[in-house]
């Protein structure tokens, strides 16, 4: 669940009826511990009737004391997880490793990384060292994202889009395994590479 602003009365900063000056970080941090009340007595806010509620913290474009207290915050609420995501600026990867580090308990969510911007054996390696960082607590999400993002940021083809998402899964699913090296026939992401003088891996970090 993305975090929404209070009243109507305060429109959320960059809308059309928003000041044209971004708020301070002092209202910034009272906005955001508004957003995120603490649960009623007896009663945990990350769950309702067996509805597991996280809070999305979007691409980081601000202070990193900024979002490390909102995943705070959210955690001492009772949230069960906190996602971030990426375009073509902050890392969605990196961005978990520095929540992982403030927090305790609340899960972690790649909602999503960009398949664009990592190998399928790169985003295995991302997820592997997370998921040891946080002890268990990171979740994986993958995107193949857009053209703008695939061809225009990332100079990766955007055509075939969903073939692409089922080899790059398999591959991920093969590294995450750890049952034996991986091999991959393409057409996309083929391992080992044909032709080339490497040999088929399996990770040297077991999963949790």
């Amino acid at each position: 669940m993305r975090a929404k602003t209070g009243p109507s009365s305060t429109p959320a900063w960059g809308s059309e009826s928003s000041p044209r000056s971004r708020p301070s970080a002092s209202t910034r941090r009272k906005r955001r511990r508004a957003w995120i009340a603490p649960p009623a007595e007896g009663r945990r806010s990350g769950s309702l009737r067996g509805v597991r509620i996280g809070i999305h913290v979007g691409h980081w474009e601000g202070r990193p004391h900024d979002v490390a207290e909102l995943a705070v915050e959210a955690e001492r609420a009772g949230f069960d997880s906190v996602w971030t995501s990426e375009t073509w600026g902050s890392d969605g990867a990196v961005l978990l490793a520095w929540i992982a580090a403030h927090t305790d308990r609340i899960g972690l969510g790649a909602g999503v990384l960009q398949m664009p911007a990592r190998s399928p054996a790169a985003a295995a390696m991302a997820a592997l060292t997370l998921d040891h960082l946080s002890e268990g607590r990171f979740r994986l999400g993958l995107g193949v994202s857009g053209p703008q993002v695939a061809e225009g940021w990332h100079g990766d083809p955007f055509e075939g889009p969903i073939a692409r998402t089922r080899e790059y899964v398999d591959i991920v699913r093969s590294v995450l395994r750890r049952e034996a090296p991986v091999t991959a026939p393409g057409p996309n992401y083929p391992l080992p590479l044909p032709g080339g003088a490497g040999k088929a891996l399996k990770p040297n970090v077991r999963p949790l």
